[in-house]
């Protein structure tokens, strides 16, 4: 190769390098900026946590100092965490979690919990506005309740459906049938929480496989 050719290739190398370093200083300031996103978002969420927490232990103090305030507030879902009832009374088939492929390698996060059910009713573990109750992909007659407070319950997998969008309904009562299973989701915004701490009947863990 000539000098002149040797200069040319070197001239293209150090801009090559001009390009990947500011490329590399672009990626490293989103990066910092994502960071300072998820730190914030991570602070509001405990702050807010810690403020619902707050605040749920004092209506229950207010609750049981005025009987009488019963008939004016209206219990919110949050409230019901660790007493709601399931949905069927069908044996836990699976539930929230990661499930971990041994034989290739895989993780997949499972967001709801399923139940072995023989044809039996499904109930609506709160009171709440019926939002969905259609067909969805891969999990068939679905529905879904808004609870107020940005709190939904999804029930999939239904082999009827007896409730339409705009219903109200109760807690306890029948939105349909299920066999031979049941998929159920808690929800929070759009992020599905794990329903572990919310039903009580989630210690008893003899008939998961």
């Amino acid at each position: 190769k000539t000098l002149r050719a040797t200069r040319q290739e070197r001239s293209k190398l150090r801009a090559k390098v001009r390009v990947l370093m500011s490329l590399k200083k672009q990626i490293e300031s989103e990066e910092s900026k994502m960071s300072e996103i998820f730190q914030r978002k991570t602070y509001l969420l405990a702050r807010l946590t810690s403020q619902k927490e707050s605040g749920l232990r004092s209506l229950h103090q207010l609750r049981k100092d005025h009987p009488e305030l019963d008939t004016m507030l209206r219990t919110g879902f949050f409230e019901k965490r660790g007493t709601l009832n399931s949905p069927v009374t069908g044996a836990l088939e699976s539930g929230y979690g990661t499930l971990v492929d041994r034989e290739y390698r895989f993780r997949l996060l499972k967001k709801g919990r399923k139940y072995r059910t023989n044809d039996e009713p499904v109930k609506a573990v709160f009171a709440g506005d019926i939002s969905f109750a259609s067909k969805l992909p891969g999990f068939g007659s679905t529905v879904v309740i808004d609870h107020g407070d940005h709190y939904y319950t999804v029930y999939g997998m239904m082999d009827r459906v007896n409730v339409s969008a705009g219903d109200k309904v109760e807690t306890g009562q029948a939105i349909g049938r299920a066999r031979p299973r049941l998929y159920f989701e808690i929800r929070h915004f759009s992020e599905a929480i794990d329903p572990s701490s919310w039903i009580k009947d989630s210690n008893n863990k003899s008939s998961l496989k």
